[in-house]
């Protein structure tokens, strides 16, 4: 079992100061230069060192035992699993800025947030010159984790990138016991480079000598790259062999269940086993820990590390969310939301992916309750669609494409924002030919600017100056201007599918509050929404006013606006 929380006593740094006003200094801390900048970037990183000792901290991270890179809610989910206490910095955050520095699991309380930001800006406050004043935004949240971690003393920290590696806040840590790299994209270009192999560079900046590395499997290019500075660095770089090919220690073959569901997170946890397992053979405790480090390297997978697998979960990607209002008995509900956030055209294919079998899944359990339930003439024209179909006896890949596609292509609904620095015109093509292709096209578009706002942590004030300023649908409707000329997500189908997507569009298009400009265009278009909660309450009228209408709702892009829907939902990450 993962060891009791360490409990601390709070000074009084944070006296006379509420949350409210951690949220508004944070938020000032947030700037706006370019991200073109590469120069400003590559000053602020060098700039670490400094804040470190201005904090008075710089040896003491350096003793943390750290796991750097990517993969992080599996490896923390697998050692917490183990036994260690644990400790782990994310970006971003979707609702609560605390959910980037985690506890064994858990964001830390809101009492240790404010006492150690307030310990951390008082002191880099005092000590600001001209030269090097205050750190921004997320370099500032870097080291408050740091600070964190060094008072509530974790057994190891998992410690993500922000942005590439080499000149990322978090690569102070100059030896972590180990360093993993997931999948590369292209990605924040403007500072990393066009290409994979100038990407690939800047990742491999976290590698470091004497710290084990694993890697993916890259583009050719990029690994050779990745191996060339892995050399460079006097580390070497391996790949982790594929989940499916270990061995459960209590026997029995079967691959290894996961809580995080899609192809690309066989590919993930196969690197969280790697990670997990170099970190115990170097710093692990116990004769049990060199035990299940000895397994991996035999291929077989420790039971402590299939079970933290299986438990491990990660808000707002890859998540489903079943709308309580439209609950059905036995489980499942009317109008459902897949939640996965995506911001680059590798990670839209794959949650079109993700999504087109989740909803085929999902389809299918919804069958069998319905089959459970017995009678009625609807679940008897199923039955006699299904025999029909069975004799015709498609070839295996077809049958999963026609399941997807009239299950999940019938009723499926896309929200999606994405930040004005972004490529739409990369993004949703990649979405809409990719769920094409899966036979799960939607039959509906909602573009929607999120409650959240980049310029600002939300607060009760922010929240309060953001409803006096209205909403600025303006770049929604360039969204949807793209996604109209990438064709929508619409294709070639049978009639019935067709009409099934026409009365999910005609239901949602009677259902939306009428919005300047678009108010009238037909949502399989796409149509606009004014805030994520009109969105909802569209949704929500929508499958009232038509019994007959099941909604799978894939909300992605922007993590803000996944955020912003998980908390109109009242599911808000823990």
């Amino acid at each position: 079992m993962a060891s009791p929380p360490h409990r601390q006593h709070y000074s009084s740094a944070s006296r006379g100061r509420s949350y409210d006003d951690v949220l508004e200094m944070l938020s000032g801390l947030i700037t706006f230069k370019t991200r073109a900048d590469g120069k400003g970037w590559r000053d602020a990183f060098e700039n670490m060192p400094i804040y470190l000792e201005r904090l008075g901290i710089a040896e003491d991270v350096q003793r943390l035992s750290v796991i750097h890179g990517s993969t992080c809610a599996m490896v923390e989910s697998v050692l917490r699993g183990c036994g260690y206490r644990t400790g782990m910095f994310t970006s971003p955050h979707l609702c609560d800025v605390r959910e980037r520095v985690r506890i064994n699991g858990a964001m830390v309380s809101r009492e240790a947030f404010e006492e150690h930001f307030w310990r951390c800006h008082d002191a880099l406050s005092a000590a600001a010159t001209p030269e090097v004043g205050m750190p921004g935004y997320f370099r500032f949240l870097t080291l408050l984790g740091l600070s964190i971690f060094l008072a509530e003393k974790p057994d190891v920290v998992v410690l993500e990138v922000g942005i590439g590696g080499r000149l990322d806040a978090t690569n102070v840590i100059e030896r972590p016991v180990v360093c993993g790299i997931t999948s590369l994209g292209f990605d924040h270009m403007e500072l990393l480079g066009p290409t994979l192999p100038a990407i690939a560079r800047e990742k491999a900046g976290i590698l470091k000598r004497g710290s084990a590395a694993w890697s993916v499997p890259q583009p050719d290019d990029a690994f050779a790259v990745l191996q060339e500075c892995a050399a460079a660095a006097g580390t070497s770089l391996a790949v982790p062999p594929p989940l499916g090919s270990l061995s459960p220690e209590r026997g029995g073959g079967a691959a290894p269940a996961l809580g995080l569901s899609g192809e690309h997170q066989k590919v993930n946890a196969a690197l969280a086993v790697q990670l997990a397992a170099a970190w115990e053979a170097s710093a692990g405790r116990g004769a049990r820990a060199r035990d299940r480090a000895a397994m991996v390297a035999r291929g077989v997978l420790p039971e402590e590390y299939g079970a933290g697998l299986a438990a491990a979960a990660w808000p707002g990607r890859s998540q489903v969310v079943h709308d309580e209002e439209f609950a059905e008995a036995g489980g499942g509900s009317r109008l459902t939301f897949f939640l996965d956030g995506a911001h680059t055209p590798e990670s839209m294919v794959a949650c079109a992916h993700w999504f087109a079998d989740a909803a085929a899944a999902g389809a299918g359990a919804e069958q069998q309750r319905a089959a459970a339930a017995g009678g009625g003439a609807q679940q008897q024209q199923q039955q006699q669609q299904q025999q029909q179909q069975q004799q015709q006896q498609p070839p295996p890949h077809q049958q999963q494409q026609q399941q997807q596609r009239q299950w999940c292509g019938r009723e499926s609904v896309l929200m999606f924002n994405c930040m004005r620095e972004r490529d739409p015109d990369a993004l949703l093509p990649a979405l809409a030919s990719s769920l094409a292709a899966r036979g799960a096209p939607v039959a509906a578009a909602l573009f929607v600017p999120p409650d959240s706002q980049y310029a600002f942590l939300a607060s009760s004030r922010s929240a309060a100056r953001a409803a006096e300023a209205g909403a600025d649908v303006s770049w929604q409707l360039q969204l949807r201007e793209v996604w109209e000329r990438c064709g929508g997500g619409a294709g070639a189908a049978p009639a019935a599918e067709e009409a099934a997507r026409g009365r999910a569009a005609a239901a949602l298009r009677r259902a939306l509050p009428p919005l300047q400009g678009c108010g009238a265009q037909d949502a399989a278009r796409g149509a606009v929404a004014p805030s994520v909660s009109g969105a909802l309450a569209a949704l929500r009228a929508a499958v009232r006013a038509t019994p007959s209408l099941r909604l799978r709702v894939l909300v992605t892009g922007s993590l803000y606006l996944v955020g912003d829907t998980l908390r109109a939902l009242g599911r808000p990450p823990a």
